[in-house]
């Protein structure tokens, strides 16, 4: 008999629960359905702020400053137009909060370079850089930049590994126009990027030096 009265009552809760359970799925599909409608800014804004590591406090000369993924080379921009000498401070405090962000490398990488030469330790991080951030688009520009303009000090290795980064982009229609650009329009890179584009294709090769014709004659 208690048995009975456990099953009924269980029973009785599965019941009034049955529908609550289904309305709140409708109402969760519901709103899923909605917010997969919204533009595509507005759903990654959202995403950004379930992230519970974005903002971070960072202590930066004393005070203390949130700073959010978006913000890392905002703030190393900042500090380079207030004209301080010493950057280095600034990264040193990212790369702790964000070591695996290879944007932030490259920009230690850079600013290392500047302020104590182009040494093994801006040379390590550009090489962290590209193995951490191998294939991303937004970065690609700046490092190819910077990895053209100290070519001559680059490591053999590091050499390698930059040219087959660039080599590996140059399908790319907008990446091939930004490097006949740089060709054109900065002499120091003519010599690296020549190599580099002798490794390439053919039809690569063509489309590169048709970009440059352009460039000249535009």
């Amino acid at each position: 008999m208690l048995r009975m009265m456990r099953f009924n009552r269980k029973a009785v809760i599965m019941t009034v629960l049955a529908p609550i359970s289904i309305c709140l799925g409708g109402l969760a599909l519901l709103f899923g359905l909605q917010e997969s409608r919204l533009p595509f800014a507005v759903q990654v804004d959202e995403l950004r702020l379930l992230d519970p590591s974005i903002p971070q406090k960072l202590e930066i000369a004393g005070e203390s400053v949130a700073i959010s993924a978006e913000d890392q080379v905002k703030l190393i921009s900042d500090c380079r137009d207030r004209a301080e000498i010493k950057c280095g401070h600034l990264l040193t405090h990212l790369l702790q909060s964000y070591p695996a962000d290879g944007r932030i490398w490259l920009e230690f990488a850079r600013v290392s370079a500047a302020e104590n030469g182009l040494d093994e330790v801006s040379t390590a991080a550009l090489e962290r850089s590209y193995t951490l951030s191998p294939l991303e688009s937004w970065i690609a520009r700046p490092r190819t930049r910077f990895a053209l303009a100290v070519w001559p000090g680059l490591p053999a290795g590091l050499k390698d590994i930059a040219q087959a980064n660039i080599t590996g982009q140059l399908d790319d229609p907008s990446f091939l126009s930004f490097l006949a650009n740089l060709y054109r329009t900065n002499p120091l890179t003519r010599q690296p990027l020549s190599t580099i584009v002798a490794g390439a294709t053919a039809q690569q090769q063509r489309a590169f030096l048709d970009l440059i014709k352009t460039e000249i004659s535009g």
